[in-house]
């Protein structure tokens, strides 16, 4: 097993070596050609998951307002596409389904400009391998990124480097991305949209199954990155104490991969507890409707948060180890809530790789259900 694995890293970093040979000589050739007169199409690369890609569509608003007859297209993960549909800023979602595959559309588009959101090899690599002159990618500064590999720099001297600095605000510092195509943007308001096949299952949901006097407080036991999770059980803590207080109806959301979180949060609830569990039942267009429906949202650092920011939907994020800085909702209808007496924080949006396991759960851990619930108590009074 471990002659197999030492194997596989060593034919993976001669395909690296070859890719960025490759990538090279393309970008040597191209680089004493003019920039492009005309910005008439505009690719922006974002593998990320959901809530990075809920975050970069201040992107794409910016540059729609700037070049209005452009058109924008967006590669990204398969789950991200059903995320951005029916975002009138995006002209065209590709999937990322291979390198092979996706550089053959990239060629076949005639791109004028081409942008990597987030540091990458991969993704640089590919832009570099097609005929576009203007490359922007981020140049990560005030502290080192282990996304940011070697092949990655060096590749990057060819290309126009942008400053991302560590610890900003993540939704700014990627609007920094277009200041080399003469778009300077502090509008870092998300946006989405949903179908009205949506809105209408969601409709006849909440008419079955929650009275319009009562506030809706949608909860997320689980993450995407296990590790930044609330406790479950303490999850049905608060929803009885809601319940109870502010006769909240509470609708817990979550996908077949959260079944565990969801299962202990609900056998773990007391006194029979009416609160409804949705695990698997909508879509992503449909939790979109769903949650623009929410009085109040309430999970811990993750996707589905992101896109109650982007419909003005008040919310608590439980962010444990992320630093509060870099990406968690901001406003006065978004509470965070951490350990304030942490020294540091141990997540961050370009280093989610180097972090200690151990004080990262505890942060989480320290997290009380009176802390959460003051929070939450404060917005559904506001």
């Amino acid at each position: 097993m471990c002659q197999n694995n030492s194997m596989r890293k060593i034919i993976l970093f001669f395909k690296y070596v070859l890719l960025f040979k490759l990538a090279l000589l393309s970008r040597v050739l191209l680089f004493f050609k003019r920039q492009p007169r005309k910005i008439e199409k505009v690719l922006i690369i974002q593998l990320a998951k959901l809530g990075d890609m809920v975050c970069t569509t201040p992107l794409f608003r910016a540059v729609k307002q700037n070049y209005p007859r452009a058109s924008l297209t967006v590669i990204g993960n398969a789950l991200n596409e059903e995320l951005l549909s029916g975002n009138t800023d995006v002209d065209q979602y590709v999937v990322f389904e291979g390198f092979s595959n996706t550089l053959k559309q990239i060629r076949q588009g005639h791109f004028d400009v081409g942008i990597v959101v987030t540091p990458g090899f991969l993704q640089l690599g590919l832009l570099c391998l097609t005929p576009i002159q203007k490359i922007i990618t981020p140049r990560v500064v005030d502290r080192k990124s282990p996304y940011e590999s070697l092949f990655y720099k060096m590749l990057s001297s060819f290309v126009t480097k942008v400053p991302h600095h560590f610890f900003g605000y993540a939704p700014r510092e990627y609007l920094r991305l277009l200041e080399p195509i003469g778009i300077e943007s502090l509008d870092t308001a998300k946006h989405l949209a949903f179908s009205e096949g949506a809105k209408q299952k969601v409709d006849k949901f909440l008419s079955q199954h929650n009275s319009s006097a009562k506030p809706l407080v949608v909860m997320s036991p689980s993450a995407g990155n296990k590790i930044k999770q609330w406790p479950a059980e303490r999850f049905a803590e608060l929803a009885e104490k809601l319940k109870s207080t502010h006769g909240a109806h509470i609708v817990v959301i979550g996908t077949q991969r959260d079944e565990v979180e969801v299962k202990t949060m609900f056998s773990s609830l007391q006194n029979n507890t009416d609160i409804t569990n949705t695990l698997s039942q909508f879509s992503i267009d449909e939790l979109k409707a769903l949650v623009a429906r929410t009085d109040l949202f309430i999970s811990a650092d993750t996707g589905p948060i992101y896109i109650a920011e982007a419909f003005g939907v008040p919310t608590v994020d439980i962010i444990g180890p992320v630093d509060e800085r870099v990406q968690p909702p901001r406003g006065e209808t978004h509470m965070v809530v951490y350990d304030k007496d942490r020294k540091n924080a141990e997540l961050f949006i370009m280093d989610a790789r180097t972090f200690d396991p151990v004080e990262a759960r505890r942060q989480v851990e320290v997290i009380s259900v009176g802390e959460v619930y003051n929070a939450s108590e404060f917005l559904l009074k506001k």
